[in-house]
């Protein structure tokens, strides 16, 4: 009868843990991508659009583009300062470092940290939408458009970027911490959709 008891109490801490790793690996992929969605349920941003760059990435002129294909009231102001932006109900931010870029722009890296600070306390002030988008993918998200990601993250309403980019894991952390939904694409050809679900 001992014998019993102890084989059925064998089986039954198995079970147990059995159970306990089934429910482990099944919460956890849920957690991380509790804030990624493949498009948004419902619209966050409003027209007037503001376009811009942090960084003053190469990419931006796609964005342009895109929102042109899209019919949105939108502007593309890649310098635009924080001061200039009481006109406009959404901001769109595309996000990556060109040392080209900046220089091209008459400022420092500094300056243009500078600038962006004066949309984010605008973006504050007013309570309007930021969409942050990064257009990079493997082998281009250095320290410089990290440190720019980091700062717009607590003003960010959405994210849109590529699966291929790189420290998804600590992006979506951070997103995930001022709990922002994002949407990561196959490229850049798919932005259209989630970018329109931003707006309709």
């Amino acid at each position: 009868m001992r014998k019993f008891f102890m084989s059925y109490g064998v089986i039954l801490i198995l079970f147990s843990i059995g159970v306990f790793l089934m429910f482990w690996h099944s919460e956890k992929p849920k957690e991380q991508m509790m804030y990624t969605w493949p498009n948004l349920p419902a619209p966050i941003g409003h027209e007037r659009v503001l376009l811009t760059l942090a960084g003053q990435p190469s990419e931006g002129r796609i964005i342009d583009e895109l929102a042109r294909q899209l019919h949105l009231d939108a502007d593309y102001r890649p310098m635009v300062l924080g001061t200039d932006v009481y006109d406009y109900r959404t901001i769109v931010v595309a996000v990556g470092y060109s040392p080209l870029g900046v220089y091209d722009s008459g400022r420092t890296l500094q300056e243009e940290k500078d600038r962006i600070q004066g949309i984010l306390k605008e973006v504050r002030f007013r309570e309007i939408p930021l969409i942050m988008i990064h257009l990079d993918g493997a082998g281009r998200l250095d320290p410089q458009t990290m440190e720019f990601m980091k700062m717009i993250a607590p003003y960010t309403s959405y994210f849109l970027g590529l699966k291929s980019m790189e420290n998804q894991m600590e992006l979506q952390k951070i997103f995930s911490e001022y709990r922002v939904p994002i949407t990561l694409v196959n490229s850049v050809n798919d932005f259209a959709t989630p970018f329109n679900s931003a707006f309709r």
